[in-house]
């Protein structure tokens, strides 16, 4: 590798510290990266800005979701640099969250620093405007932090499958009787 692109990867990999809540730095960078690079491209949905929506504290990170008139992801955030395992851009890793195991890759913006990022939605054209898509990002981030249901051996359930209890009386009608109709 020579000193050039040894340099860019080490700059992707510069990590920066959020102490604070860092909607505020995701909002701006990527309002700037909208009117620098993605005004003028056809997977913009321009009824859409640019908000950082639901960020708290998750296990030495900060966890939020990020919604731009191109996509809605997750974003995961250092809170200290020292607790921080850099991704270099586009390397993927699951992550395990309390409502499932989600599929991270590594992002990296000069104003941010390396972060890691999930799509949820890519282009955003089925949002009608900004207040839909708010919305699912709030219900989004509601949804995440909620445990997921495990039977006994810790196999996540299909929160949608409905619990069988077993038939412990007599039949009503006899087979003789059923086949007879």
């Amino acid at each position: 590798m020579n000193k050039a692109s040894s340099a860019a990867v080490d700059s992707e990999l510069r990590v920066q510290d959020f102490a604070e809540n860092p909607a505020p730095v995701l909002e701006t960078a990527f309002e700037d990266i909208y009117q620098q690079r993605m005004t003028d491209l056809p997977v913009v949905n321009t009824s859409l800005s640019v908000a950082a929506v639901g960020f708290e504290r998750w296990e030495g990170m900060w966890l939020g979701a990020l919604l731009t008139p191109w996509f809605l992801n997750l974003i995961l955030l250092p809170q200290s640099a020292d607790d921080w395992s850099t991704l270099p851009q586009g390397k993927k890793r699951k992550l395990k969250l309390p409502s499932g195991n989600y599929a991270f890759t590594g992002g990296y913006e000069e104003s941010i620093g390396n972060y890691l990022f999930c799509s949820l939605a890519s282009p955003m054209h089925s949002f009608p405007d900004h207040a839909a898509a708010l919305k699912t990002a709030h219900e989004v981030m509601e949804l995440l932090l909620q445990p997921t249901a495990e039977d006994e051996d810790g196999n996540e359930l299909d929160p949608d499958s409905k619990t069988v209890e077993p038939f412990e009386g007599k039949p009503t009608v006899s087979r003789r009787g059923f086949l007879r109709g």
